[in-house]
């Protein structure tokens, strides 16, 4: 059974699963994840809900029908109804890659109570010297770091102004992120 611990950033909980995918699945997911082709795409993001569309790059990998068996989104999506109040349906899946050094950026995945994040990462290991923490804000100031652990899941309101983090420049890895987006109706 997974361990869950609560936490608040920006009035809104934040849930840690740690230990809730098998080994098994750590390996077949990090093994997918380093065979996958990854694009690097031009995107748009809000840096806070008021604040005008911004433009980057980053490498992602939309996550296709037939690849989704590989993957624990089965897990993903109990971990996100452990967490999550209400009803809420899957929606889209891409996995983030994340080099060392690359600039990402603020953002937030939707409105407030409508988009629902559940964040596995994927690494088979992951060195805490290595950094890549997802940071989240409240009123422009960090509010909470969560370490990129191999296997944990974090579950959070996509409206919470967040980072994916960066690894350090001398990091042999790349981070990678499995991210599960969950809807809930209007």
């Amino acid at each position: 059974m997974p361990t869950i611990e609560r936490h608040m950033a920006d009035g809104r909980a934040v849930h840690v699963l740690d230990e809730a995918v098998s080994d098994a699945d750590l390996l077949r997911a990090h093994t997918m994840c380093r065979m996958l082709p990854f694009t690097r795409i031009r995107y748009g993001y809000h840096a806070a809900a008021a604040d005008d569309l911004a433009f980057d790059y980053q490498w992602v990998h939309p996550v296709a029908d037939d690849e989704r068996a590989l993957l624990p989104l089965v897990t993903m999506a109990e971990a996100a109804a452990r967490c999550i109040d209400g009803d809420v349906q899957p929606g889209r899946v891409h996995i983030n890659c994340i080099t060392p050094g690359e600039r990402r950026h603020r953002h937030i995945d939707g409105a407030r109570d409508r988009v629902y994040v559940a964040v596995l990462f994927a690494n088979r290991a992951w060195d805490a010297s290595w950094a890549g923490d997802l940071t989240f804000f409240a009123d422009g100031q960090e509010a909470l770091r969560i370490a990129p652990r191999p296997g944990r899941i974090v579950v959070f309101d996509g409206s919470i102004v967040h980072l994916g983090g960066v690894p350090t420049l001398d990091c042999p890895e790349v981070r990678y992120a499995i991210a599960h987006k969950f809807l809930r109706a209007a």
